[in-house]
């Protein structure tokens, strides 16, 4: 409808793909799957509970309890982002980037824009020929994180005052 609104005025439009702090904004609610049985759900717990007293000690066997705490239930959002960072600990930036994700998209509230709103947009714009910045990968580069985060920005979705000024300069 905007682009329609603004093709109508004849105005230009260049489109900012908004950014998504995902390394250091937690889900804002978890929910487990509806057909978990109460064992299921006492084992995903001592899982989680387990991964808890072995982070600082042994990260990686921390992971392993909370990726058996992740088969048993996919859909319980704080998993995957506590998963995310043991892989970021133990430096596999690809899986922990991907449970960074995974728990966005699980997230039951998520207050950041989603993966599919993000393809949805950059695809929109390239069928339609519209200028985009995608803020994702852009800040992430700008700022050397393997993951986007606090380094960046200030909150869940809002760029630093240096990522603002980044993000003017490329938009110019």
């Amino acid at each position: 409808r905007i682009h329609t609104i603004i093709q109508e005025a004849d105005l230009p439009l260049v489109v900012l793909n908004p950014p998504a702090n995902l390394k250091d904004t937690p889900p804002f609610k978890s929910e487990h799957r509806s057909d978990l049985s109460e064992e299921e759900e006492m084992a995903f717990q001592d899982y989680v509970n387990q991964a808890e007293n072995l982070y600082q000690t042994d990260v990686a066997k921390a992971a392993e309890c909370l990726r058996w705490a992740v088969d048993l239930d996919p859909s319980f959002a704080l998993a995957h982002y506590s998963l995310a960072h043991c892989y970021l600990a133990l430096a596999n930036f690809a899986k922990a980037e991907h449970h960074f994700i995974e728990a966005l998209n699980e997230d039951i509230c998520p207050l950041r824009l989603l993966p599919s709103m993000r393809t949805f947009v950059n695809d929109y714009c390239q069928s339609n020929n519209i200028p985009s910045l995608d803020l994702q990968p852009l800040l992430r580069n700008f700022s050397g994180e393997m993951v986007i985060g606090s380094g960046i920005l200030v909150d869940h979705v809002h760029p630093s005052i240096k990522g603002h000024q980044f993000i003017g300069e490329e938009t110019a």
